[in-house]
Order: structure tokens, then C-alpha cells, then sequence
């Protein structure tokens, strides 16, 4: 068992893409990174981190991490055990911070036993998510509304949104002037949209993570104060069905299965059940 570390994105995609694209939706963070970080090699930093295990040609493991996310990883739907221990073991071996996991729920909460046990790590944030896709939306949920492309004289709106979701949904608080830098770069490529009620922005969306055939829908947030009046359906409802309507096969969206309404919400609009995902945070160690 090896495992190899790739410093280039495309290395690593050449090789693990006919494995992600059997079920495209399921791996939509992945291949939506592997393909970003392909095509736009001005993006890829130092410190990212790409990776595959593999036993006689065969790949056991894969995974990256771009700080200051967590490690994310790809495993097959059996016989991963080994593969991970092999991994934890390189971590420990590297010194390598483990500030977490999102992956497949078995894989991650078995990732995040091995390690617990091999860093004496503690969980203090775990959000277990249900992966979705689309591929027809139901025209009745659409809204009186209407959505629109963000621009930059919106930045400071969604500046304002963007840190309310982070700590509403992931229980984190980023500083405004890296969310604004990357909002700005985020608006210009196209990737935001406001839902509007008489010309005023009630509740956003964004499209993220293109793939081959299939896009993933993200960064749903409604403010408090406009909530409960299905702004969030219909804004989600129009800029899936838009997506769709310009080629895209499908559209892939993680819900909180701890917020039972939002997933019933989306199952309406026309979002099927895929599988589970979890995320697991762990406490920061003193590295020696």
C-alpha cells in the first residue's frame, strides 16, 4: 500500500476522475475542487494538499485539504479500513495538523475514530449532511419574485450574509476582510445570485464547483428577519431551474439533517436523496 502525494491537481485527476464520475453527484466536492484547481492553477497555494493510496493499481484513498478546511476524503464503498489507518499513520509520521474531516458518513466517522485514537483528538463541531440532486425543478414553488446575477455593488451585502451563514451553519465566525476579498472574486466570476422581492434582495444562492455534467447549488441564506415567507425555496427553485435550463444534467445540494424543514423544502422543489455526508471539527493539539 502507497500513498502518493500530488502536487498538481490534474495529477490526481487524470487518474481518480473515471472513479469519481460513476456517481458524479456524491462526489461533487471533489471532482468540483480537482477541476477548479485544474483549470485555474493560479488558485492552488502552498499549502494545498492532494493525495491517493493505492495497493497494486488499484485506488484505495484520495483525498486534499485547502487550509483552513478540513481534510477531505474518497474511499470505495468497502474495504477502506486499511487505507485510512495507512493515512493516519502518514499524518502522524508528517506531523501534520488534522483540524478535521468531511467525507461519506462511514468513512468519516471511521476517520474520525482512528483518529481520536491515534492524536486523542476532540470533536467539537460535527454536522451530519444530506447530499442531494436535481434534474427538474417544480414550477409551482418559483415565487412572485425574481432572481439576479450579483455585482459588486453588492459586495458589502453579502459580506454582511455570507459571515451570518458561517456562523449560523457552521458555527464559525470568518473575518470580514478575507470573506470580502473572496466574495469579490467569487461575484465577479458569476457565482452569486439574489433573490428579489420588488426590486429589494430578500435571499441569496450561489453556483459553485462545475463538474462534467453537473453543478453544485450552495450558500442558501435568507437574513432573519425575512424568513418564513419562502424566499429561500424560490430562490433556490429559480436558480436550479436556470442552471438546468443552460445544459447543465443535474444540480448537487447538501442539506443540514438537522434542520428537517429546509430538507423537506428542497425535496419539493425537486432535490432526491443521494447519500449522507458528515463533517467532523476537532480541537486544535500543540504539534511537537
Amino acid at each position: 500500500m502507497k500513498l502518493t502525494q500530488h502536487d498538481a491537481p490534474e495529477d490526481l485527476l487524470r487518474i481518480i476522475e473515471p472513479l469519481l464520475l460513476a456517481n458524479e453527484s456524491e462526489n461533487n466536492l471533489f471532482l468540483g475542487l480537482l477541476i477548479q484547481y485544474t483549470h485555474h492553477p493560479e488558485q492552488q497555494e502552498d499549502d494545498h494538499f492532494w493525495f491517493s493510496i493505492e495497493d497494486t493499481g488499484e485506488i484505495l484513498l484520495a483525498g486534499w485539504r485547502t487550509p483552513p478546511f478540513p481534510f477531505g476524503i474518497w474511499a470505495p464503498e468497502t474495504g477502506y479500513e486499511p487505507a485510512l489507518q495507512c493515512f493516519v499513520e502518514f499524518l502522524k509520521e508528517k506531523n501534520k495538523e488534522v483540524p478535521g474531516v468531511v467525507a461519506r458518513k462511514n468513512v468519516a466517522d471511521t476517520f474520525s475514530r482512528m483518529a481520536h485514537n491515534e492524536f486523542k483528538l476532540e470533536t467539537f463541531f460535527t454536522m451530519e449532511q444530506g447530499l442531494y440532486e436535481c434534474r427538474e425543478v417544480d414550477e409551482s414553488l418559483l415565487g412572485s419574485g425574481s432572481i439576479r446575477l450579483a455585482s459588486l455593488g453588492d459586495l458589502e451585502l453579502l459580506t454582511d450574509w455570507v459571515i451570518a451563514f458561517y456562523i449560523d451553519v457552521l458555527n464559525t465566525k470568518p473575518l470580514r476582510s478575507e470573506t470580502r476579498e473572496k466574495l469579490e472574486t467569487e461575484i465577479s466570476a458569476g457565482m452569486y445570485y439574489l433573490y428579489e422581492i420588488d426590486g429589494h434582495p430578500v435571499s441569496t444562492a450561489a453556483n459553485a464547483r462545475p463538474m462534467k455534467n453537473g453543478i453544485t447549488v450552495n450558500m442558501v441564506y435568507t437574513p432573519d428577519h425575512q424568513r418564513s415567507n419562502g424566499y429561500a425555496t424560490a430562490c433556490v427553485a429559480q436558480l436550479t431551474q436556470k442552471l438546468l435550463k443552460e445544459g447543465w444534467k443535474f444540480t448537487a445540494l447538501y442539506t443540514d439533517l438537522n434542520n428537517p424543514t429546509s430538507n423537506s423544502i428542497y425535496k419539493k422543489i425537486g432535490y432526491r436523496w443521494v447519500t449522507e455526508s458528515a463533517e467532523h471539527r476537532f480541537k486544535p493539539q500543540p504539534r511537537v
